[in-house]
């Protein structure tokens, strides 16, 4: 596999080669061909940081036969600064160097370098192709969603029972995780679409197969994050305030009659279903180890080793992550990262301010799905998902 793999890379480096624009748009349909994964003389290379690196490569060359640079704010080269150091640092005290090292290229600097790319080369007028290339993506695991769940697909273990989706990940959430932030965009270009028929039924499958995708996933925190962001935009805007209004209400009476439903809400919300208590314990074990490395966390990929001293909770697994998205920055990059995640999120904000149009609200309603996400999951330490992180903050300062 790995020869073809080189060879889809290679056909991928003439098309970025004639037209950098083009093999964005390429990348951004094929995001999760980071889980093509091969060897390299000996390292471990996916199909994604390949497109990454040519993109990044080309764009460099001609930047230095240009001889110009990107111009930033103060705020930008802060924060990003910031960041980079945060992950050095994380690389310096993780347990395992090489593990470390992987972790800060593919969900550090690589995101980065895509953004610096992508920024560079896309204006304002390819907003709906860049959207329309995420659509792709969408489809794709959305069907194959759907055909483990109607057509006998397998499931990844060990999923089957629950009859929670998977698609192509490696488990339910990243459904959620990898769909719901896109969803506001897909539903900007259904707006901007709703004169012209066939792009219109277009758009309504996109946000149906994606929506429905994330229902038989399961995914109770993209879930939540879709229907309090839905019903803000819903109730501050004057032409849908009523319909908003009615569906609270409605849902209301529906969860006052509907006893079981209301029961399995309730304790979702409150924590005390069994993801929720096995996130709550996971919590409490986090701060404890927090408490004693609290400035510079633990490392990149470091959580699971340094957490095995106060796993009390041996119930339940060593997870990965802590599944929160400020512990899980605190653990990876210390209160260094933190600070960095913050004047990002500022800069974002800012962006938005100076745009002030519709797509302003669509981004700034993806941002906080994913924060809102972030409060039960962990929605950026993942090849894709820092990849869409940094594609929203590249959305947000498009240029003319």
């Amino acid at each position: 596999m790995a020869i073809i793999y080189i060879l889809l890379l290679v056909m991928f480096s003439l098309v970025a080669w004639r037209n950098s624009r083009y093999a964005i748009l390429i990348m951004l349909a094929t995001l999760p061909a980071y889980l093509l994964r091969f060897s390299l003389f000996g390292f471990p290379v996916t199909v994604l940081e390949g497109m990454i690196l040519i993109l990044f490569a080309r764009w460099l060359i001609l930047k230095l036969q240009e001889k110009k640079i990107p111009v930033f704010d103060k705020l930008f080269v802060t924060a990003i600064f910031l960041f980079i150091a945060a992950g050095i640092i994380g690389v310096m005290v993780a347990p395992d160097l090489r593990a470390a090292l992987g972790i800060f290229k593919a969900y550090i600097i690589e995101p980065v370098l895509f953004f610096l790319v992508a920024r560079d080369c896309l204006s304002r007028r390819d907003l709906p192709q860049v959207i329309t290339a995420l659509s792709v993506s969408a489809i794709v695991v959305s069907l194959y969603g759907l055909a483990q769940r109607f057509l006998g697909m397998p499931i990844v273990a060990p999923w089957q029972a629950e009859l929670r989706i998977t698609s192509l990940f490696p488990y339910p959430n990243a459904v959620g995780l990898y769909l719901a932030p896109l969803l506001p965009l897909f539903v900007w270009q259904l707006i901007n679409s709703w004169s012209k028929l066939r792009a219109k039924l277009y758009w309504l499958l996109v946000i149906g197969l994606s929506l429905t995708a994330i229902y038989f996933a399961k995914t109770w925190g993209a879930m939540v994050a879709l229907s309090v962001v839905g019903l803000v935009i819903g109730l501050g805007s004057k032409k849908t305030r009523k319909y908003a209004l009615a569906i609270i209400i409605g849902a209301s009476i529906a969860l006052l009659l509907a006893g079981p439903t209301r029961d399995v809400i309730t304790q979702k919300l409150a924590f005390k279903s069994w993801s929720g208590m096995v996130r709550v314990a996971m919590y409490e074990e986090t701060w404890q180890m927090l408490k004693t490395r609290p400035i510079v966390g633990v490392g990149l990929s470091g959580y699971q080793t340094a957490i095995k001293p106060y796993h009390v909770n041996t119930w339940m697994e060593i997870f990965l992550y802590p599944h929160n998205i400020v512990l899980t920055i605190w653990s990876e990059l210390g209160l260094l990262g933190l600070v960095a995640a913050g004047l990002l999120l500022a800069w974002f904000i800012k962006q938005l301010i100076v745009r002030r149009d519709s797509i302003a609200v669509m981004l700034a309603a993806s941002m906080i799905i994913i924060l809102i996400h972030g409060l039960v999951d962990v929605p950026y330490f993942k090849n894709d998902l820092a990849v869409i992180f940094w594609l929203l903050f590249m959305i947000a300062s498009m240029k003319d």
